[in-house]
């Protein structure tokens, strides 16, 4: 949604759900960096660990009372924090779809979007690809392993980029065969 159109509008929700590590808050990151909204405030369950009821209703009463002092203002959320009451606001929310489902949160929402794990071969390959940690060649002869494995798969982006990160660790001369036991784990 643009921001042009977010100011007709007094509170707009976007949920994003998925399975874990399937790379929701970093989509609502992206969002909302891309939103051009001057103001970006981001919340964690962590922020409200500590807290007892009362202490979190007080922390998010403070917040909204913050965030309405401003035009225009996005909150970005990963966890349990809704409100539709607010000037002009963004809240966007992650949750694993599983709990979105049995919290029946969808109908708190304006929008909700499904964030898919990287199922194909093709997928995974444009993200390790894009990581240069192995050459063109090395590359090929992952992806004729990994279809050789399994022609689908199931791993959420912030596992597969977890586990290139891991991979680096690695003598080079076993870093190909490391990232495909990884991956593997993931098959179908």
């Amino acid at each position: 949604m643009a921001a042009s159109e977010t100011n007709r509008l007094s509170c707009t929700s976007l949920l994003l759900t998925g399975v874990r590590n399937s790379g929701k808050s970093c989509l609502a990151a992206l969002i909302a960096k891309n939103s051009d909204i001057p103001n970006i405030h981001v919340y964690s369950p962590d922020d409200f660990l500590h807290m007892d009821e009362a202490a979190k209703v007080a922390k998010l009463h403070e917040i909204f009372k913050e965030l309405s002092q401003f035009p225009l203002d996005l909150l970005l959320k990963t966890g349990k924090i809704l409100d539709q009451s607010s000037n002009r606001l963004i809240v966007i929310a992650t949750v694993t779809s599983k709990c979105a489902e049995n919290l029946d949160l969808r109908d708190y929402f304006t929008r909700t979007i499904e964030v898919p794990v990287l199922t194909e071969v093709a997928h995974l390959m444009a993200v390790i690809e894009d990581s240069n940690l192995f050459d063109k060649q090395q590359c090929q002869a992952l992806a004729n392993r990994l279809e050789k494995e399994s022609k689908k798969y199931s791993i959420g982006i912030k596992e597969l980029l977890t586990d290139i990160e891991l991979t680096k660790y690695f003598p080079s001369d076993l870093r190909l065969l490391t990232l495909l036991r990884q991956i593997c784990y993931w098959k179908h």
